[in-house]
């Protein structure tokens, strides 16, 4: 039997669906099967799967990238991007992520004691209470009186564009009939729904109740979102029925917002198609419209006008007759398709709901693991050159004089040789803190003479402690600057040239000269920035653009090590699951049964400070704050008879500070500079694996080999390179890659990588609309050279990573 979609009789819209009677876990369905959900998602919008209790993170997770073969199944985000942690954002309290599925998370109201590697967590899904301008009196609420929470899409509206779907999966709900009334605000309407129910509205039908008129305007119309768009609303209230915000000038300004770029800005089409039925659905965040442009007039229409059309708009779409509310039982699964309906949380949660959430990212930059993308590598070619041996370097000839059971397959005893190429190697070390300065010091003691440094940062007096390069002289003054003059200095043939600047400064040319990169970096994102830098760089004719990395990391007594060739070992975005997570502490633990320092400083600073300061988050920075959060700590530990509350540690504890050790730094510097010399020299095979220190209870050194990860989306996708003339406009561009029959396109959607900005979409209809503009265009107004691009097309599987250069002749 195969699968059956049954649609709901009680509701406008729905279907519940009965699998097949040998499959049990949705995500195993037959390619035949899926597309029969898949059908019935875009046809009844919501669709629910009953007796799902057994369905884990990890099949959650792929059934929902199922409906999405564009999504990045690597990608951390889920949904609402960097803004959703945010401190000011207002999703910042809506879920917890689970361990090793950071694709996945955890929503609802209530403790919870274990779930997947989440223990005693709590969560708090926010209501109209905290929400809204308006709120209900408390008679209202005592008689079961409540409103919609907040009408949504499930989107970051930031650089990412909003999901197909979103998978709701009930793991927990408590038997309950408790009955709650929605009421309006602006009529005498009232909807009964069950306590904890999720509110669904129908694009299809907020379409269709629309004048003529309105029709033709939505279908020629773009709502432009904020940047960042949950942080900028967060000072600011809904209105009662939770479709936008009053227009009140509480919004954030645009310079207290995190750094943001124009071209990350989402301009999304308020009219969006269904693939499968070909209706229309006005799908839209009233709540983060920043303003609409109507693209037949060119006409602009501000925030708070903006905010007044799409409330009229979608008004009608919720009266009681439109709306479907699903009534929770444990073991459901709700898929639902986001640019279809939109959703609401209804008044109060019941107790103890908790909910398993997943968003299919729409992020159009996926990739598929293609054996054929490995080319074979050689080492780069590197320039002879007269060395002057001196004392220094004369100590290493032993390593290349001959050759031993250990050395690598393609050492050729010849110390002349050798010594040239440690002298011509261009080596980029990436950070000048504690590991940094032990990385510059090792290779230039090694024989290196060519080292460049990248560092914004400069020196603070808490550095002088481990980064031995520094004096009190030189607080204030450029990191990278002030260890090239101190290398300098002490070791008269070598020459280091800093660049006081970020990574992301310098342009392709920049990282085209060097041999080998080092990165003693503390920020993931830095790491994974030059990641994809060096694959960019990659031409599959010329095995000199392969670039490797070396990356070095340390955590207080534990540190890594790791060998990164592009193209032959696992990159760093294969492996991000490695990463580890801030340590934190149970809540009720903190509130109510302290044990260690920690809990004091937690207390004082997540639970005090916001009832004496409830108007601002206190500043890590500031030395005020700081003593205020220790002396109520101090004061708290003499309740508790807990002692060792000190200054030095409340900042530790609030601004999470990875105590540095040098010794840690040393070893990890000297296991990435013997990679490095090793690298260059050919005198030993060079490092397969990752390599984990551990100096904490013992001293442990462990290795084992990353595989790649298949999906990874840099080095897992299809590969090409093509060169066009300079003067090519867009159009132009996509006449050229539909005729290069190599590449089997038909109808390609170019994306920018580098931005996320959206060249040309063939689909949907009013992106297509949107993009045409582009056409005409020259390429060079729109790429840089040797940009990389991700194609999409109905010949391809899977996205295709498509580097554009620019031919001068």
């Amino acid at each position: 039997m195969s699968l059956q979609a049954i649609p709901l009789n009680d509701a406008p819209f729905g279907a519940i669906i009965k699998l097949p009677e040998n499959v049990s876990d949705p995500s195993k369905l037959s390619e035949e099967d899926f597309k029969l959900l898949e059908n019935a998602l875009h046809t009844y919008l919501v669709i629910v799967i009953p007796d799902q209790q057994k369905l884990s993170p990890k099949s959650q997770f792929e059934l929902t990238t199922m409906f999405d073969d564009t999504c990045s199944k690597t990608s951390n985000n889920y949904g609402h991007g960097k803004t959703f942690r945010h401190e000011n954002s207002v999703l910042r309290k809506d879920g917890t992520t689970i361990p090793n599925q950071p694709q996945v998370q955890v929503i609802g109201n209530g403790y919870w004691k274990n779930h997947y590697g989440l223990d005693d967590f709590k969560l708090t899904q926010p209501s109209h209470k905290t929400f809204h301008k308006d709120t209900l009196s408390d008679d209202e609420l005592t008689n079961k009186q409540t409103r919609f929470y907040r009408w949504h899409i499930d989107s970051a509206l930031y650089e990412l564009s909003p999901p197909k779907c979103t998978t709701l999966l009930g793991i927990h709900v408590p038997n309950s009939d408790e009955k709650q009334k929605i009421v309006y605000h602006d009529s005498k309407d009232e909807l009964q729904i069950t306590k904890g129910a999720t509110a669904f509205l129908s694009g299809k039908t907020a379409f269709d109740l629309l004048s003529p008129e309105d029709k033709e305007f939505a279908l020629n119309s773009t709502v432009v979102y904020a940047p960042h768009p949950y942080i900028f609303i967060s000072k600011a209230k809904s209105t009662s029925d939770g479709i936008t915000m009053v227009s009140e000038n509480k919004e954030r300004s645009f310079d207290e917002l995190p750094e943001w770029e124009e071209s990350k800005i989402k301009k999304l089409p308020m009219v969006w198609t269904n693939p499968t039925t070909g209706n229309h659905h006005l799908q839209f965040h009233g709540s983060c419209a920043y303003k609409i442009i109507n693209n037949k007039t060119g006409e602009e229409i501000p925030m708070e006008e903006a905010r007044n059309l799409l409330q009229r708009f979608y008004r009608p779409a919720i009266s009681p007759q439109n709306i479907y509310c699903h009534s929770w039982n444990e073991g459901d699964l709700v898929i639902f398709y986001n640019r279809g309906v939109s959703h609401s949380v209804t008044g109060d949660l019941l107790l103890q709901r908790i909910l398993q959430q997943k968003k299919s990212q729409f992020k159009v930059s996926s990739s598929q693991f293609d054996s054929s993308n490995l080319i074979s590598y050689q080492r780069p070619k590197r320039l002879k050159m007269s060395n002057e041996l001196n004392k220094r370097d004369s100590s290493i000839l032993p390593f290349f004089n001959q050759s031993g059971p250990f050395t690598d397959e393609l050492f050729e005893p010849d110390a002349d040789d050798i010594l040239s190429r440690l002298s011509s190697s261009k080596i980029l070390v990436l950070g000048a803190g504690g590991l940094g300065c032990e990385i510059l010091k090792n290779l230039s003691l090694s024989g290196f003479k060519q080292i460049h440094i990248i560092d914004m940062d400069t020196i603070d007096i808490s550095n002088l402690n481990r980064q031995f390069l520094f004096r009190n002289t030189d607080i204030g003054e450029y990191k990278a600057e002030t260890a090239a003059n101190f290398i300098k200095k002490r070791i008269k043939n070598v020459l280091v040239t800093p660049h006081n600047c970020r990574i992301q400064d310098k342009n392709l040319d920049f990282y085209k000269q060097f041999s080998l990169i080092i990165c003693g970096l503390d920020s993931i994102e830095a790491r994974r920035w030059i990641n994809k830098t060096v694959f960019s760089l990659i031409d599959p004719e010329d095995d000199e653009s392969i670039i490797p990395i070396i990356d070095g990391g340390t955590e207080g007594f534990r540190g890594q090590t790791r060998f990164i060739i592009p193209t032959m070992t696992s990159c760093y975005e294969c492996n991000l699951d490695l990463l580890g997570t801030k340590k934190t502490y149970p809540v009720c633990t903190i509130a109510n049964t302290p044990r260690i320092p920690e809990h004091c400083i937690e207390w004082a600073s997540l639970l005090e400070w916001p009832k004496y300061f409830p108007d601002r988050k206190y500043n890590t920075d500031n030395q005020d704050d700081i003593d205020w959060i220790y002396e109520k700590a101090l004061e708290r530990s003499k309740v508790f008879n807990i002692n060792n509350i000190t200054k030095s540690l409340t900042l530790g504890v609030i601004k999470n500070i990875i105590p540095s050790i040098a010794s840690t730094n040393a070893v990890v510097a000297a296991a990435c500079c013997n990679e490095a010399f090793k690298f260059i020299t050919d005198c030993n095979p060079i490092l397969e694996y990752y390599m984990s220190y551990s100096g904490d209870l013992e001293i442990f050194a462990h290795v084992f080999k990353p595989e790649q990860n298949q999906d990874c989306s840099i080095c897992g996708s299809k590969y090409e390179r093509v060169s066009v003339k300079r003067w090519f406009k867009l159009k132009d561009l996509i006449t050229y890659l539909i005729q290069k029959l190599d590449l089997n396109l038909e109808n390609p959607s170019l994306i920018s990588s580098d931005n996320n900005k959206d060249l040309y979409l063939t689909f949907p209809p009013q992106l297509e609309e949107i993009t045409r503009i582009n056409l005409n265009k020259p390429i060079t107004e729109l790429i840089d050279d040797n940009e990389l691009l991700i194609v999409t097309d109905s010949n391809l599987s899977k996205a295709m990573k498509l580097h554009v250069l620019f031919d001068d002749n």
